[in-house]
This record gives C-alpha cells, sequence and structure tokens, in this order.
C-alpha cells in the first residue's frame, strides 16, 4: 500500500509542480519538481522518525543531486558541517563525486538557514538508495540534535526500511525521466534528418515496422554546374573541402525553410519538402521555393578561395516539383534510410539539368508554380521534354 500510495501522489505532486523536465536540472529554477517529490516521497519518514535534518544524494542524467529536508531551520554552521560530513560519507560509495560541482537544495518545513544559533546535529546515520534491482545510485543521510537518537528503539531499522522503499520509487521517477529525456533528444538528433510523421512511427511502433506512405510534397534537386572540371582541376583535399563548406550553408537553407535532406549524391543534393515539417502553412511547395532562394542568395558565401573554377564562378541549378511520393524508410535489417520514391525526383532532376539551358539557376513546374503565385512573383521560362511529355516550367521573376 505504501509503494502504490506515494508513488502516485509523488508523480502528481512532482506533475504539478512543473513536469518531468524539472527533474533535470540542477538549477534553483529548475528543482522545484524533484523538490516536491522527494517532500512526498519522506512523509512516511518524517511520521516515524524524528530527524533535524535529511539528505538525498543522488544522480539524475549522470549530473549529482542534493535535497536537504530540514524539520527546523539551521544555524549556517551547523547546516554546513552536517552537509561535509554526508558529502565525505557519499564519496566513500562514490569516490567521483564533487560537491563544489552541484547546488544543495533545501526543502522541507524547516527551508532555510536560520541565523541565529541553533541545536548541533550529535546524532547521525545513514543508508545507501538502491533500485529494484539492488543497483546502488545514491544515499540517503538524517541527523537528529538528540544524542544517540538512532540506536535507541529500533529507530535505525526503521530508517533502513522506509530508506528502501523511498529509493525504489525514486529510482522508478527518476528512471522515467531519463527515459523521456533520452527520447527528446533522440527526438532532436532524427528531426534533422526525418519528418515528424516518421519520427513518431518508428519511436511508437520500431523501426523495422515503418511503412511507406504517399504523401504530398514538394522534392529540391540541386546540383553544382562543372563539378567534374572542379574536381579535375583541384585536389582531392581541397575539393572536399568546399564540398563541406557549400553543403554546410546549402543545408543550413533548406533546413530553416522545413526541408528534410534526403541524400547527398556527389555534389547533389536532394531535399524533400512534407506539409507537417514545413512552417508556410503547411504549403510545400512554397517553403521548398524560398529554400531555393535562400540557397541562391548564400552561394557566394561559399569560401573557393585558392581553388580553380570557371570563369562565371560558382554556379548551381535547382529544380523543384511538387506532387504525391512515396516516402518511407528502406534498406536492410541493418541498415535503412529515409528516403522519397517516384516521378517527382525524376523531374526535379530534369528541371536542374534544364536550367543551364534555360539561363536561370532555378526551375519549377506548374504544380509548384500553382501553389506560389499568389504570393511570389514567377514567371514563365519555356518548355522541356522529359522523353514521357513536354510540359511548361517557370522561374522566378
Amino acid at each position: 500500500m505504501y509503494n502504490e500510495y506515494f508513488l502516485q501522489h509523488a508523480l502528481v505532486s512532482a506533475s504539478v509542480s512543473g513536469g518531468d523536465s524539472g527533474l533535470i536540472s540542477n538549477s534553483s529554477a529548475g528543482s522545484g519538481s524533484i523538490k516536491k517529490l522527494i517532500e512526498t516521497l519522506a512523509v512516511p519518514l518524517c511520521a516515524s522518525v524524528r530527524y533535524d535534518i535529511a539528505v538525498f544524494i543522488f544522480n539524475i542524467s549522470g549530473k549529482p543531486v542534493i535535497f536537504c529536508l530540514q524539520q527546523e531551520p539551521l544555524s549556517h554552521t551547523v547546516y554546513e558541517d552536517f552537509l561535509t560530513y554526508c558529502y565525505a560519507t557519499h564519496c566513500r560509495q562514490f569516490p567521483d563525486f564533487s560537491p563544489e560541482k552541484c547546488t544543495a537544495h533545501t526543502a522541507g518545513s524547516g527551508d532555510g538557514i536560520s541565523e541565529s544559533e541553533s541545536a548541533k546535529i550529535s546524532s547521525y546515520t545513514h543508508t545507501v538508495l538502491t533500485s529494484p534491482s539492488g543497483k546502488i545510485f545514491g544515499t540517503v543521510h538524517a541527523g537528529s540534535s538528540v544524542n544517540h537518537y538512532w540506536t535507541r528503539q529500533g529507530r535505525q531499522e526503521k530508517f533502513t526500511e522506509i530508506s528502501k522503499s523511498i529509493g525504489f520509487l525514486l529510482y522508478r521517477y527518476v528512471a522515467k525521466v531519463e527515459y523521456e529525456s533520452q527520447r527528446k533528444s533522440l527526438y532532436n538528433v532524427l528531426e534533422k534528418f526525418l519528418p515528424r510523421p516518421i519520427i513518431v512511427k518508428m519511436l511508437s511502433e520500431g523501426a523495422n515496422d515503418v511503412k511507406g506512405t504517399l504523401t504530398d510534397c514538394c522534392v529540391l534537386f540541386s546540383d553544382i554546374r562543372s563539378f567534374t572540371s572542379i574536381t579535375e582541376k583541384n585536389s582531392a583535399e581541397d575539393v572536399v573541402g568546399f564540398l563541406n563548406r557549400y553543403f554546410n550553408l546549402m543545408v543550413s537553407a533548406i533546413r530553416s525553410c522545413g526541408g528534410i535532406i534526403d541524400k547527398f549524391i556527389g555534389d547533389a543534393i536532394v531535399a524533400v519538402f512534407l506539409p507537417d515539417n514545413v512552417p508556410k502553412n503547411g504549403n510545400p511547395a512554397l517553403s521548398a521555393y524560398d529554400a531555393a532562394i535562400e540557397m541562391i542568395k548564400k552561394l557566394p558565401a561559399v569560401d573557393i578561395h585558392g581553388m580553380w573554377f570557371p570563369p562565371e564562378g560558382l554556379r548551381t541549378g535547382i529544380g523543384l516539383h511538387r506532387e504525391p511520393s512515396v516516402i518511407g524508410t528502406v534498406g536492410s535489417s541493418e541498415k535503412k534510410a529515409f528516403t522519397v520514391m517516384g516521378n517527382s525526383v525524376r523531374i526535379a532532376e530534369k528541371l536542374e539539368s534544364a536550367t543551364k539551358k534555360l539561363h536561370t539557376p532555378l526551375l519549377f513546374t506548374e504544380s509548384v508554380q500553382r501553389s506560389i503565385h499568389t504570393v511570389r512573383n514567377t514567371r514563365h521560362a519555356g518548355e522541356i521534354d522529359d522523353g514521357a511529355a513536354r510540359f511548361s516550367v517557370f522561374t522566378f521573376a
């Protein structure tokens, strides 16, 4: 009953106080959640034994956290002396512990340090905090101003027994918080490479169970003109360094508009814009267009000093096409990759190839033009034949 009752109330109290995010902070401002949790879990400890101060020391996400529960205010000297004793005892279990790297947070009814003299702590006890599997993850310490307090009437046994239950519950909650923190970190990393719907499916269903979906999207295909000559007339080291500088700027432009990098093919970039992943009112074509314009603007900032380039300098071509395409993760059981498949990639690549002939750095199809013409200035650039059909293409005005 103790475990179920107090875990439920501790979780509710911590949530009301600030949610899980407060647990993974060492700052005073972010400590409200864990403070409330410790206070709630310590209720049966307060009811069973009388202590002046109790100190919990444990790790959250690899960072040491210290919480002090006081029944009565203590003088600064008594408080600091007791903490020093706790730190020395904790170091026996955790030799790498460094109190200088963390802050001791106070909690409980006696919250605060008294300016006047207070009773000295004359009786001390401690025990370890363990997980249900027996893993030691912290220590808990208690002090009383009553001489020999912990040696009387089985108080040490009560303290150890209740601290064990507190440790179980605290570990369960900390493990939950750390899991959610790791999950959030993983999401933030994946978000740079995958659309949100795919990430949600991967985290909820497992990477191997993500099915391909037919999704409205706009594909961006970009390529560097005369790249073969550039590679032949510059050293390999210079070419790789240039590509990294180039990709850094271009990828930044794409991601700033909600685009997702599908793949790099040599010097080519394939990116996809999805309605759920773009900021332009769910318009993937508008986001792709703005990304392309930003890429063109950033091109002069790419450092090509000391390298051979054609007389016209660094030039690129960009093609955009919008139509429903299959997106998903493909590959073997050992390695998978997100990709977009279908006619949209082929047409975008064809448009990029035609930019040189039509003397413009950007071409897009009528499906893109219809999506953006009311908010962006465009003009008809000509027609191209992709082998299957002949169609009009457009560029910026």
